[in-house]
């Protein structure tokens, strides 16, 4: 409306000089020269106005587009995506002529979502190469040999052999093994919730959960991505994890509370079962956590009672003894100076159900040891488990001992993570299925977090 209205201004200005002008009247050439001058000046004006106009109309619909609008009004606030990508590589030695070399891998992607202030809900995905599992079945139809993984233990010489830290679960002293397996996994999903009561803060989970990311951790042995890669520094073999390498879907409730002058105190319990009649010979595990400084630097003592009926349920009855089964932890860890922390880890259990009676392991890290490479790290562990003589009865040994070292080179702001390691394991398996009493692996892990 305006813009025809200041034209049709200057097409009046125009027909008034041409009234009024005296000279206009005597020389026509030149009344057409300044009119042709004036109308191409107009269509200049009409032709950058029209541009302006173009533009804020389409800043309008960018703002207001419908695929913006069906994002709803948060859009994606509030929503995190942090991913892990594992490469590792271990090879046997002194196993002529069965020597294996393996290559294996997963990535992960953490998704978390903020609904309101106090509720969360997120899903944990695992992509990796091996087959896929469903409630303890393989999924046959893959094209591959439904038997195998291609991580160890699966790939050991012989039917059966394994390492005792990996009878229970199948992981052992590759501790990448995925609890839950294929190409796309969801790993963990569900719900976070907090409720203040008064002063103390109330903290809830259910959904698909692993016990093992909430109870038994220590500082400087709790992940096999970036620490020790033996799982049996990791997770206690003598606890009878249900979520293990089977892929077994576990469906938790888990409650926690830090309390005291400073939060030192922490006391966390959780339910565990699969899916169906979730109430029925389930597993619960009770944890109390302590928090502090001495010497100025952190300490971390935890206590686990674990009450399991799923396994004695279905594993007791085959050495006629199916009552519950008593499990127990203890981990403590310390930051003795600004570059060395120690852990110690202690775990058992009562009843005949675990290949695994009894387990003990200790380490130490060393970072900052360099000056050229500060935050590169060192670490040294020992491992001792006691097998269960009564669920393999008739075993050639029964402890093993096992020893992990490895140097984690920190490249890219520690975004590029290279850890060879070695490992020693003597009496693997307690001498079933071995001809040898030791063995030898050299590995490489590659850790990329994002």
């Amino acid at each position: 409306m305006h813009r025809n209205g200041f034209l049709s201004a200057l097409l009046l200005l125009a027909l008034a000089v041409f009234a009024v002008s005296p000279a206009m009247a005597g020389d026509t050439d030149d009344l057409q020269a300044e009119v042709a001058k004036l109308r191409q000046q107009v269509e200049a004006l009409s032709a950058q106005q029209q541009t302006q106009l173009e533009e804020e109309i389409d800043g309008y619909l960018d703002d207001h587009s419908a695929w913006r609008a069906a994002e709803g009004e948060k859009g994606l606030e509030g929503v995190s995506l942090t991913g892990r990508f594992t490469a590792v590589s271990q090879n046997t030695a002194g196993l002529d002529p069965q020597n294996r070399a393996i290559i294996a891998g997963d990535v992960d992607l953490d998704f978390w979502m903020q609904v309101t202030e106090t509720l969360g809900l997120f899903i944990y995905m695992t992509g990796s190469a091996t087959q896929g599992w469903v409630n303890d079945e393989l999924v046959e139809d893959i094209g591959a040999d439904p038997d195998i993984a291609p991580n160890f233990p699966f790939q050991f010489p012989g039917d059966e052999s394994a390492t005792l830290g990996a009878f229970q679960d199948g992981i052992g002293v590759d501790g990448t093994v995925p609890i839950k397996r294929g190409l796309i996994a969801v790993r963990e999903a569900g719900i976070q919730w907090t409720v203040m009561t008064g002063s103390t803060e109330q903290n809830f989970e259910i959904g698909s959960l692993d016990p093992r990311q909430r109870f038994g951790q220590t500082a400087f042995a709790d992940d096999e991505n970036t620490q020790f890669i033996n799982n049996n520094f990791d997770d206690s073999p003598s606890i009878s994890w249900m979520t293990d390498a089977t892929g077994r879907v576990v469906f938790g409730f888990h409650h926690w509370i830090s309390f005291g002058g400073e939060k030192q105190f922490t006391l966390n319990w959780g339910y565990f079962n699969i899916p169906g009649r979730w109430w029925d010979q389930g597993q619960l595990m009770v944890q109390f956590s302590w928090k502090g400084e001495v010497s100025g630097r952190e300490m971390n003592a935890r206590v686990m009672i674990l009450y399991d009926r799923f396994f004695a349920k279905q594993l007791g009855q085959a050495v006629g003894d199916d009552d519950d089964d008593l499990q127990y932890g203890l981990t403590w860890d310390w930051l003795v100076t600004d570059a060395i922390g120690l852990f110690v880890r202690i775990a058992g259990n009562s009843a005949a159900v675990n290949p695994v009676t009894m387990d003990f392991s200790v380490g130490a890290q060393w970072s900052n040891f360099s000056a050229s490479r500060p935050d590169d790290v060192v670490a040294l562990a020992f491992g001792y488990i006691k097998a269960n003589d009564t669920v393999l009865s008739g075993i050639p040994e029964d402890t093993e001992m096992t020893f992990e070292l490895y140097y984690k080179f920190m490249l890219e702001d520690g975004k590029l993570q290279i850890t060879p390691h070695f490992m020693y394991v003597m009496d693997p398996g307690g001498g079933i299925n071995w001809v040898d009493d030791s063995l030898l692996i050299f590995g490489l892990r590659i850790f990329v977090p994002f």
